[in-house]
């Protein structure tokens, strides 16, 4: 989890003179903090992506799951998000898009959370955390200014 931080951290600098900040700004909620904005009623549910927030000029939030990639090439993910998330669910709270980082933190991915979801309908583990292989159309970057660039681009 340290390196997903690190990584999502990273990121967030590279966004965040493009970010609104008049709007909502949520970064690595805990699973306390989410369940916290649902009784709050920030959130609709308590599954929530790991970035959340407005690009300048921006009418929606882009929310990013961001993700450390086993060296396996599979990403990790909660119970929650998988049964949330899925193309069929009602999660509220679903990703625009995906973004992933090897454990070195010297790659970087993208895919949009409709080519991920596919992955995700097909994943039949029901433990705790299942492991799920990202879509092959995923785009690669060596650089995580080049991933904060296609971000900016596309969402």
């Amino acid at each position: 989890m340290k390196q997903e931080h690190h990584f999502v951290a990273n990121l967030y600098h590279y966004l965040f003179p493009f970010v609104d900040s008049a709007k909502p700004i949520y970064v690595s909620l805990d699973g306390e903090a989410a369940k916290n904005g649902v009784k709050e009623r920030r959130f609709a549910d308590k599954d929530v992506p790991d970035l959340w927030l407005t690009l300048v000029g921006g009418s929606r939030p882009v929310l990013l799951e961001a993700k450390v990639m086993n060296a396996d090439g599979s990403i990790t993910i909660g119970q929650g998000q998988l049964v949330a998330w899925r193309r069929s669910a009602s999660g509220r709270h679903p990703p625009t898009a995906w973004v992933a980082s090897n454990q070195a933190l010297s790659e970087f991915y993208y895919w949009s959370h409709g080519d991920f979801a596919k992955n995700l309908d097909r994943c039949k583990s029901h433990g705790k955390y299942p492991k799920i292989r990202p879509p092959e159309n995923m785009t690669l970057f060596c650089d995580i200014r080049q991933l904060a660039l296609h971000i900016l681009r596309t969402c």
